[in-house]
């Protein structure tokens, strides 16, 4: 994918952007189809029944959104090769699928795959994270190593704390805390200098990781 044409979805940057609307969509994310209100008006339920569809809207653009981030920070692993440059320059069989589910990556703010290093004998992850806290979003990039059996953690938490990165949870996380939405995002467009920042970090979590294993 183009960088310069992806863009944040208009109803995603409206939920990051405005924390009101956020509020009533995040109300009508925990009610079910099932649900019913009595006491609204026929116009109303109809009114309620589109902005409860908006707001499913707004879980599954930002899951595709996410989606094509990480194609865009990881293309050589969408395609399934790394190019000679990188620290493992040997292929990288997808582990079939992309490991996260609307519902996961609206509940967990990112989006993951799973690869398989073949020369590694070891499973890798790497996630993008567009996160809240305190009603500041954040971009975080992520990842995690196991064994071959999927049980035990990889990751040398010594190795990874060296370079200005952390581990937590056996997960490696960026450095400082991430990126600021504001900082990389304006008019729904990813500043160039910004997201080639957020792409060379991407690239050095990789290497950072697999030189690690």
């Amino acid at each position: 994918m183009d960088p310069m044409a992806l863009s944040v979805p208009e109803s995603v940057n409206a939920y990051i952007t405005d924390q009101t609307l956020r509020g009533a969509i995040d109300v009508l994310l925990t009610r079910p189809a099932s649900y019913f209100d009595t006491s609204l008006s026929v116009e109303e339920q109809r009114s309620y029944r589109r902005a409860w569809l908006a707001a499913q809207q707004v879980r599954v653009e930002y899951a595709n959104f996410l989606q094509d981030l990480w194609t865009i920070l990881w293309p050589e692993c969408e395609i399934g090769v790394l190019p000679a440059t990188s620290a493992s320059a040997g292929k990288l069989e997808k582990n079939g699928y992309p490991s996260s589910s609307i519902e996961a990556i609206w509940k967990y703010g990112g989006f993951t795959r799973t690869l398989w290093l073949i020369k590694k004998r070891a499973y890798l992850s790497l996630t993008i994270y567009l996160y809240t806290h305190e009603n500041h979003f954040r971009f975080l990039l992520a990842s995690e190593a196991y064994n071959e059996v999927g049980e035990e953690s990889l990751l040398n938490a010594g190795i990874m704390n060296k370079n200005g990165w952390h581990v937590e949870d056996d997960e490696l996380l960026s450095k400082s805390g991430g990126f600021p939405y504001s900082d990389v995002v304006q008019n729904q467009k990813l500043y160039d200098t910004p997201l080639s920042i957020l792409k060379n970090s991407a690239r050095e979590l990789l290497d950072l990781v697999i030189t690690s294993l």
